[in-house]
């Protein structure tokens, strides 16, 4: 992502996740829920065709699809996975029941991630993310992430009680570093894997992961 694109979307973003979600319907919320997980599920179905030749049938047939999503077209794929992720930010407010107040005491965590990816770009040519999995060891990163939000959630101000903010907090703190290890536990399967499976393998193990995080998390009603 480029600067601009970078600057745009965080405002749309932090814009979106501050928004009110009183009138939203269950419904609605099933339906934008879909949207993020189609988008990234497009990106993981269009590696399944990194290595299959021309001429196959089935590779020609969605070789159009496969084509925008590898980043041909006017609109590039990129454009749609960061409109995903704004959709997937109301989504997530939405689903969980999560307060305004709340919502609104949080927002400048999106443009403080973006600031410091410009920094991590300017020093080690490398996105966020990258440079602290580098840096860090991966349960310490967990550790470290979990630790971070939990002290957010239990520490902003909210119309909710101390202790729904301390559960969340707490829910953060274990399953955060549990699916960490989850993910950890199962790598050597995926490195077992030929090499162009890997990268499949490992979008629908992490997708896997955290689609139970968020089940568990709704059943437990974290926010209300």
């Amino acid at each position: 992502m480029d600067t601009a694109q970078l600057v745009i979307f965080t405002a749309i973003w932090t814009f979106i996740w501050t928004l009110t979600t009183r009138h939203v319907s269950r419904l609605f919320e099933l339906i934008i829920g879909l949207i993020p997980f189609t988008a990234f599920g497009l990106r993981v179905f269009a590696g399944f065709f990194t290595d299959v030749p021309p001429g196959d049938p089935v590779r020609d047939f969605v070789g159009p699809l496969i084509d925008w999503v590898n980043g041909s077209g006017i609109l590039s794929f990129q454009c749609v996975l960061d409109a995903a992720v704004a959709v997937g930010l109301f989504w997530f407010a939405a689903a969980f029941n999560i307060p305004r107040q709340s919502r609104l005491g949080t927002a400048w965590i999106i443009p403080a991630i973006a600031v410091t990816n410009c920094l991590t770009l300017y020093v080690s040519g490398l996105p966020i993310e990258k440079f602290f999995a580098l840096a860090l060891p991966s349960p310490v990163l967990s550790f470290a992430v979990a630790g971070l939000i939990s002290a957010i959630i239990r520490w902003t101000p909210s119309p909710l009680t101390t202790d729904t903010r301390q559960n969340a907090a707490i829910f953060i703190l274990i399953t955060l570093p549990v699916a960490t290890s989850l993910v950890l536990l199962f790598s050597p399967l995926v490195t077992s894997l030929p090499i162009c499976q890997q990268a499949q393998a490992t979008s629908l193990l992490t997708l896997g992961v955290g689609a139970v995080v968020a089940v568990a998390a709704y059943q437990c009603h974290l926010f209300t």
